[in-house]
């Protein structure tokens, strides 16, 4: 009689056959089924207390990934999931009347161990059933005939790999564990692809919202122009209003109060007043770049000297001192950088006016740089 370790020893061999035929030949009598029990109480302890050999190189999210075991066989179930629990897996067991089922609706397996020969079915009728439910989970079909034709056929209708018994125990780990990697792999790729699709639908969205932000400010910018265009046109016809008003009405007016004898002691006054609205008649009264630089007082003196008064006259009409008229003059050609002697203030002054006042000033008075 075979003592019991030797049973122990046998069932975690190497060959997948031998265990088979082992536990066929001493299940059949009560004392070998009672030999059995003991065997495999003590092979579960000890595959327990071994080191998990599983590869490094599949994740912690598929360390406990759900290995499903079908097979018409339950002694082959039962050390088939022995197997699994001892590499760190879940099993799932399919078989008896189980198998009559739609078993493989009920629940989500990362790989399937399915025996080729079933009662009813084969192998391969369940490879589409199975995958239409789990399409990215990977089947390993398992038989004890030798069949090319089968293989190939279950290659075809999505099968991961075929296993022909007997086969080593090392073997099916190694088939269970490229399976889980390549599982692993296809599911961080869909991932992958879906994150892309997410990023390029977002991108494409913001195009869209940056063509249409693009699109009103070049509306915006169209109503703008539109209306600078329509402002500009108003300031125009205002000026002209303006400037006709001012050659029709308050110049006409001016003459006819220059010849009254009783004004003749305001002549300078009314010439200045003259030069201003001949000046805003013109459309503009001075050069830009003067009016930024010089300060009011300086634009005072600079349109006086332009009109041809002298540095008493401008110190009678503005109430200062000859002095303080002359420290303007040198600060004005100073501002337009005027430095030689021979650069006259009054033609430059003249040169940035309108056409409408002469040199000659309009009451034709002469400059002098040091009057």
């Amino acid at each position: 009689m075979i003592a019991a370790g030797e049973i122990r020893r046998d069932i975690i061999a190497p060959s997948f056959e031998g265990c088979i035929n082992i536990l066929a030949v001493h299940l059949s009598t009560p004392q070998g089924q009672q030999i059995a029990k003991v065997g495999c109480q003590s092979t579960r302890g000890s595959l327990r207390s071994q080191a998990n050999p599983w590869n490094k190189k599949v994740s912690m999210n598929l360390k406990n990934a759900c290995i499903c075991i079908v097979d018409d066989d339950e002694n082959v179930c039962r050390l088939l999931s022995t197997f699994v629990s001892s590499w760190g897996l879940r099993p799932e067991v399919v078989t008896g009347e189980r198998l009559e089922t739609q078993w493989f609706s009920d629940f989500h397996a990362d790989v399937y161990l399915v025996d080729l020969q079933l009662p009813k079915v084969t192998g391969l009728d369940l490879i589409p059933s199975i995958l239409k439910q789990s399409s990215d989970s990977k089947i390993i079909i398992i038989t004890g005939f030798a069949d090319k034709e089968a293989a190939i056929n279950a290659l075809r209708l999505g099968a991961f790999d075929f296993l022909e018994k007997p086969f080593e125990r090392e073997l099916l780990r190694h088939t269970i564990e490229r399976a889980l990697e390549t599982l692993e792999k296809e599911r961080m790729l869909t991932r992958l692809v879906a994150e892309l699709r997410q990023s390029q639908s977002e991108l494409l969205a913001h195009k869209e919202r940056l063509e249409y932000v693009n699109e009103r400010l070049l509306e915006t910018n169209r109503a703008f122009s539109t209306l600078a265009r329509s402002i500009d046109f108003e300031r125009e016809q205002l000026e002209k209003q303006v400037a006709s008003k001012i050659e029709l009405i308050l110049l006409p007016i001016i003459e006819a109060l220059r010849k009254e004898k009783e004004l003749v002691k305001f002549a300078l006054e009314l010439d200045m007043l003259t030069i201003t609205l001949r000046e805003m008649a013109s459309g503009t009264s001075n050069d830009p770049k003067v009016a930024l630089i010089l300060s009011p007082t300086e634009l005072r003196v600079a349109s006086l000297i332009r009109g041809g008064f002298s540095t008493e006259e401008i110190a009678g009409q503005l109430f200062i001192s000859q002095n303080t008229v002359r420290t303007h003059r040198r600060n004005i050609r100073r501002k337009l950088k005027l430095g030689g002697a021979g650069q006259n203030l009054r033609s430059y002054l003249l040169s940035k006016s309108p056409s409408g006042v002469t040199e000659g000033g309009v009451s034709g008075k002469q400059d002098s740089e040091f009057r």
